[in-house]
């Protein structure tokens, strides 16, 4: 699956424009991200940062595409607001394991809309730097699947049969 993700028609650029920021090693800055560049990755755009010390996380802003896919609003609310309980931990560990090694991270998981819309969601968090050091904000790219009934998901880059919980999605750094 990890290899795999550069040939995704939004992860792949997104990943791509990421890197071609990253200066001498460090990372880019959220004002090196310029949506003038990136016009057909906007509406699957998410960007974060944790706050309260690192134990929330709060949404910045969201592209159209991720708002229609989880059926609301996103932008300046905290994940704590969104995400059903048993999601919250495991979310905030995904985005302190970015802040720790600072590589992006790719994952996959199932979801349920608010509009009780079951899909996929193939997702590439990369971390953001104030100082191109110290991991301060996140820009995520989002890819969505919608299939009806999402057992009968077979995926594209990893041998499950889709018949998976978010505890047992995907995740990978990526180099």
């Amino acid at each position: 699956m990890q290899s795999k993700f550069r040939d995704d028609p939004i992860l792949g650029p997104a990943y791509d424009y990421w890197r071609s920021k990253c200066r001498n090693g460090a990372l880019p800055r959220r004002r090196d991200i310029d949506p003038t560049e990136i016009p057909r990755l906007l509406p699957h755009l998410l960007i974060s940062e944790l706050v309260d010390g690192g134990t929330r996380l709060r949404y910045r802003l969201a592209g159209t595409a991720v708002v229609a896919a989880y059926g609301g609003e996103l932008t300046g609310k905290h994940c704590d607001e969104v995400c059903l309980q048993e999601r919250r931990a495991s979310v905030v560990a995904q985005y302190r394991l970015i802040c720790e090694r600072k590589q992006p991270l790719l994952l996959r998981h199932r979801y349920l809309s608010s509009h009780q819309v079951p899909l996929i969601c193939h997702r590439l968090v990369m971390p953001l730097s104030d100082d191109t050091q110290t991991v301060s904000q996140f820009v995520a790219a989002l890819r969505f699947e919608y299939h009806g009934n999402v057992h009968e998901w077979a995926g594209r880059w990893a041998a499950s049969a889709g018949d998976f919980t978010f505890e047992d999605g995907y995740s990978a750094l990526v180099a």
